[in-house]
Order: structure tokens, then sequence, then C-alpha cells
């Protein structure tokens, strides 16, 4: 039988039968099964049904429920995900064609009315961070001429923005501290003449002059990492004309050496950095435009990256995030695709490899993807800048778990229950009482028997309480 969380199996033994009660218990939390071996005389047997059911190693079915839209600013193009006033839930910040829209979350997949800040002309790419040390986080923003900062205030609202020059057609920057200070510097990509300007943070909110190092032709997105495993930070940067990325190791003085590139798809648009294979070295997944897929290049831990494996995404791949979003302990990738309007999710094998693209509606040229959990539910979100329609759309993370099927066998002296291995993440405990409840690892022994694990007690013994903990 399925069962779900906050189900307790009661096993009552009576001179000649056990006999079995389904009911639900306020007792037992989320990803539990439980089950009540007792000697008492007498006979109950009911059935209760009970919602949510219970989470195995990972979801049956996940996904995406139906995008909802809240209004931005004009033509955004990029989004910032944080908890700007504090509350815990998270909020977004949205580049516009001529602002910042923010938008504070009500913790349940909605967001208030847009609050729009000047932020220089044309932003095109917006970061969230802690940029003077406060605890708080501010705006950083890529304008046309250079960036502009938004220091927090912790209640949601963002000081007047104070701009700093970057190089030549500045496009979009990361965060990271490059000379090992604790305070947050600045990498901006900057598409001509082709280089990434590099601004040092004096860790009160402004910034030294910038510094300019060369990469590719037209870079237009710069990630953080380290690619060597020397304890500084690295760069990342994808190179829209010359259809690869630039790796870029850095000093640990706030320097960094000549880039050495890698070959991706072709118009690599954006780049992130995450672990796909588990081997603890960071990776790249490139969001190709005009090749309509993503390339991965899996980090060698030295600096260098192995040979990219391409993944078809939809139509124009314009920003690609990532995170677990069927609950595996893998790393998926999300992409937003500009001109199929839509975002593809390719989940992620834990070996470097991923499997075919899943598209879920967005709104109008999804321009960037943000991730978070929105709604408190401990399932990754998404958030979509539509450029062409001026809003945000949320797609709430859906995942429609695997029931965990537990089977009962009894004889005269004990009962055997089992349950499918894929639901070994589960650890059987017991407990004598449930008032107090002391749950400690049952002393019985899980035995495989034809893919199931399987335990036997014994009936002849005082009440005694089981349960499936997933913890």
């Amino acid at each position: 039988m399925a069962l779900a969380p906050l189900v307790m199996l009661l096993y009552t033994r009576t001179l000649s039968s056990v006999i079995l009660r389904l009911f639900c218990s306020a007792r037992l939390h989320r990803h539990e099964l439980g089950i009540q071996l007792s000697m008492a005389p007498v006979i109950l047997l009911s059935t209760l049904s009970c919602s949510d059911p219970v989470r195995a190693d990972q979801c049956f079915t996940p996904g995406f429920a139906a995008a909802v839209t809240f209004d931005a600013g004009k033509n955004p193009l990029s989004i910032a995900v944080g908890d700007f006033d504090g509350d815990t839930r998270l909020d977004l910040a949205v580049a516009n064609a001529d602002s910042v829209s923010v938008l504070l979350g009500n913790g349940d997949g909605t967001f208030q009315t847009a609050v729009n800040y000047d932020a220089g002309s044309y932003p095109s790419s917006v970061v969230a961070g802690d940029l003077n040390g406060d605890k708080q986080p501010d705006l950083v923003v890529v304008n046309s001429g250079g960036i502009s900062v938004l220091l927090g205030n912790g209640d949601g609202t963002f000081q007047s923005a104070v701009n700093f020059a970057a190089g030549l057609a500045p496009y979009s920057l990361a965060i990271g501290d490059f000379n090992g200070d604790d305070k947050a510097d600045l990498a901006v990509a900057c598409a001509f003449p082709g280089y990434v300007s590099v601004l040092l943070g004096d860790g009160d909110g402004t910034f030294q002059t910038a510094v300019n190092y060369t990469a590719s032709s037209f870079p237009d997105s710069v990630a953080i990492g380290d690619f060597n495993d020397d304890g500084h930070a690295d760069m990342a940067v994808a190179n829209f004309n010359s259809d690869n990325v630039s790796v870029l190791l850095g000093n640990g003085d706030g320097s960094f050496q000549a880039a050495v590139n890698y070959d991706v798809g072709k118009s690599p648009f954006f780049v992130a950095v995450g672990d796909f294979n588990g081997d603890s070295k960071p990776d790249l997944a490139v969001a190709n435009a005009n090749s309509d897929n993503v390339s991965v290049l899996l980090g060698n831990g030295d600096g260098t990256f192995q040979d990219a494996v391409n993944y078809d995404a939809g139509a124009y791949p314009a920003f690609v995030v990532m995170d677990d979003f069927d609950s595996d302990a893998h790393l998926d990738l999300a992409v937003s695709n500009f001109n199929s309007a839509n975002v593809s999710v390719l989940f992620g094998s834990g070996d470097g490899t991923f499997k075919a693209a899943i598209d879920f509606d967005a709104g109008p040229a999804p321009y960037s993807v943000g991730v978070g959990d929105f709604n408190g539910d401990g399932q990754p979100d998404l958030a979509v800048a539509n450029k062409f329609s001026s809003t945000v759309s949320i797609l709430l993370g859906t995942c429609i778990p695997p029931p965990v099927e537990l089977a009962v066998v009894r004889s005269n002296s004990a009962v055997t229950i089992s349950w499918p291995r894929p639901s070994t993440g589960f650890v059987l405990e017991s407990t004598t009482s449930l008032s107090p409840m002391n749950w400690v690892p049952a002393p019985e022994v899980p035995m495989t028997n034809n893919g199931c694990l399987e335990v036997t007690a014994p009936l002849e013994q005082p009440e005694r309480y089981f349960r499936l903990h997933k913890p």
C-alpha cells in the first residue's frame, strides 16, 4: 500500500491474529512512516486518508507550475534574488532598460508591486551582494556608463545610486573576493575591445579604479570560482563573437594571469559555475545563443577544463542557472530561451552528463532566469525576466514524489516489514513510547530480499513503535 507522511501503521495482536490499522498522527513528521507493534488484546480496524505523499530519494515527477507574471519595468534583462528586507522571504531585483525594479516577496510565491530605482542609462545586469560589510544585501548594476551601486537599508529600500567607471561597453558582472581581504570586489565583462574590468572593493561600498584583463572577442558574461584549488578566485568569461570561454586564474592579490580559451558552442551568451559530477571540482555551463544548446566543460581541478559537451536547449538560450530541481542531490540546469518563450530544464545525472531538456512556458522573450525558494516549500523555483512583456514570470517548483510502498507479512510470532531499495535514504528507528518519544536506530538490521529491504520484528515483546525516517 502507498503511504504518506504523518501516517502510522498500528499492528495490534489478538489471541490469534494481527490486525492492521492505518491512521494519521501529528506526532510523525514529514519524511516519516511508522508502525506500532502491540500485545494489547483489542481489535482495531480503520482507514483514514492522509495528504502530501512521502518523498523518497528524489521526485517521481519533478516540474514547474504554470507561470504567473508580475509587472517589472520596461524591457527587463536581468534578475537577482535576495532577501532585501530581512523577513527570510526571497525578493527580486530586476534590471530594466530605464531602472531597477525591486519586488518584495510575500513568502507564498507572490510578490508586491515593483518599486523602481534609478540605476544609470540602459541597465543590462544586476547582482545582489553585501558590498559594505553591514550584512545587508546591496545591488550593483551594469549600465552603459559603467556600474551603479545601490546600498541596501535592510528594510527592502535602497539608497541612491553611486556610479563607478568600468571599461568600454560593460555588459554584465560578478561579485567575488579577488585579493583575499574579505571585501567584495567586482568583475565586469566589457564587450569592446574585449576585456574584463576588475574593481577591487574598499569594503564600504566604494571601489578602486578598474584594471582591465584581456579576454577574447565580445565578452558578455563572467563567473567566479576556484578552478585550480589554490584558494584564490578565478574567472571564466563567455565571449560571444569568438565562440569560446576564457579562463583567467587569479593570483590572490587581485590580479589575474593571461586568459586560456576553451571552445564552446556558437555565440556563448552566459557562463555559470557548478560541480556537475560530484568530484568537488568546479565545472562550467555555457548558454550558446546561436547554436541553441548548452556546453558543459568538466573541470580537472588544476585550472584546466575538458572539451565541451553540448546539450540541446531551446531557441536562442541566453542565460543558465543551476540547482537541484528533482531532489536527487545532483545539480540540474535551467536555461532561458529568448526566441522560444520558455525555459529548458536539463536534469543532471550526477556524472557530468544531462538528460534531454524539458521545456516550461515562461513569457515573451525570456532573457534571464533566477532561482530561489519563493514559497517556502523547500523546492527551488524560477523567476524569469521577460523582455518584451516587461514582466517577471514565476514558475513554482513542483515535486510529485514516489510513494514508499510498505509490504507486511506476518506469522504467529513475528511481523516482516519490507520497502523498496530506492528508498534507502530512510532509516529504521524505534521507540517504546510516543509520549515521550525517544527515537533511536532500531537494532534490527535490514536485509536485502528481491530488490527490497526488510526487517523482522518479534511479536512476543512489550509495546514498540517503529518508523522509517528520512533525516
